[in-house]
């Protein structure tokens, strides 16, 4: 008997430190991410951006100007929520940073075109190359705005509040982790 209450009590996983900050952090970052998301959540944000994706599409009848603008505004998307990952991942390592909105969209706008050049490729590829890709580009449109939508929604709270995390933590993953979060509210505002 004493034989099998032995190998019990080795078969006990044995974490290491920095998984387990990242378990418990996890756990906060959700929680943060759900309470400062709530009153965004309250209004029905898919109807909102359904409303917005039906005004883009009678904005622009012809197929082709309708793709380029939800290429352009998802390259929009894409290089401005870069830039509030960037500044996140700066107000996490503590530096002090303004985070102001209008200057990232004035020049990410001014220098659209060269970003759509450089994600043009994927684009063309994953949509505008594939019988439907259209239905995938309004989609990844939807996600783009939300991801956009939420990380505005948290910059504010982020500044004013800061994980104490050990040295050995990278910012960057605590981003990961807040964006990962971010997508799961996402999926559920897009497809629940």
């Amino acid at each position: 008997m004493a034989f099998f209450r032995k190998k019990m009590i080795e078969e006990l996983p044995i974490l290491d430190p920095l998984t387990e900050e990242k378990a418990i952090l996890g756990k906060q970052i959700s929680a943060d991410v759900d309470r400062e998301l709530k009153p965004l959540l309250e209004k029905d944000m898919s109807s909102l951006i359904e409303e917005n994706i039906k005004k883009l599409r009678y904005l622009y009848p012809d197929d082709n100007d309708y793709k380029y603008e939800l290429l352009r505004r998802n390259v929009f998307y894409i290089e401005v929520i870069s830039e509030l990952k960037r500044l996140l991942a700066d107000l996490l390592r503590g530096y002090q940073v303004t985070v102001d909105l209008k200057a990232i969209k004035r020049k990410t706008t001014i220098q659209i075109e060269e970003a759509i050049g450089r994600h043009y490729d994927h684009f063309y590829k994953h949509y505008l190359s594939i019988e439907g890709g259209l239905t995938g580009l309004e989609q990844t449109c939807r996600q783009n705005l939300l991801m956009y939508e939420w990380l505005k929604q948290l910059m504010p709270y982020y500044q004013r509040h800061q994980y104490q995390t050990s040295e050995n933590l990278p910012k960057r993953w605590i981003v990961r982790r807040i964006e990962e979060e971010c997508r799961r509210v996402s999926d559920e505002v897009i497809f629940f």
